[in-house]
């Protein structure tokens, strides 16, 4: 004998594009999104080719340095990083990290911040994996994606310092551990 209990469908979401999207049903993303979807005060860096903050699925997900006053030339959170509203980018070393396309990057940056926080139930495109959470645009690498391994450590640092709690780094390098020694 067991006790009656209530039974329920999982959440599923109206993005025309999730079902297309096998990964999240194999990481189970729709018994996770039954306890937590993620939630806005949950950073996430997403340290690439930078994010397009304009993204119908990612507008909404953006990081604000809500200590930082947009476009006066001052680094008003006295962080290193002159107005840094929306993260930094390392490859072009300017306030704007917005993801740089080109026939070899077609938005990887981009690509990522939405497996990882695309907004979900809105009938637009995809569903993020956590679509709740904020989503910090770092760039460090360029157009072609590529960059180099002190940007890289400098993205890091900056993420942290800034209050990120979990950092997307989907890149990598030929080299020999001792020569990516910094990372570790």
């Amino acid at each position: 004998i067991v006790p009656n209990i209530s039974l329920h469908t999982f959440v599923t979401p109206d993005d025309p594009m999730f079902d297309k999207q096998w990964a999240l049903n194999k990481v189970g993303a729709q018994v996770a999104w039954e306890f937590t979807e993620g939630q806005k005060d949950v950073i996430v860096a997403v340290i690439d080719t930078g994010i397009d903050w304009k993204h119908e699925d990612l507008k909404d997900r953006i990081w604000q340095n809500k200590a930082e006053i947009p476009n006066n030339g001052i680094d008003d959170d006295q962080n290193g990083y002159v107005d840094d509203v929306r993260g930094w980018d390392f490859f072009a070393n300017d306030a704007n990290p917005h993801d740089d396309t080109s026939d070899r990057n077609p938005g990887h940056g981009t690509h990522c911040a939405g497996i990882v926080g695309a907004s979900s139930q809105n009938a637009i495109g995809v569903a993020g994996m956590a679509p709740k959470v904020s989503l910090m645009p770092i760039r460090f690498l360029g157009a072609d994606g590529s960059g180099n391994l002190m940007s890289g450590i400098k993205a890091i640092d900056y993420a942290i310092a800034n209050g990120a709690q979990v950092i997307s780094a989907s890149w990598g390098a030929a080299a020999p551990r001792a020569q990516a020694k910094p990372l570790i």
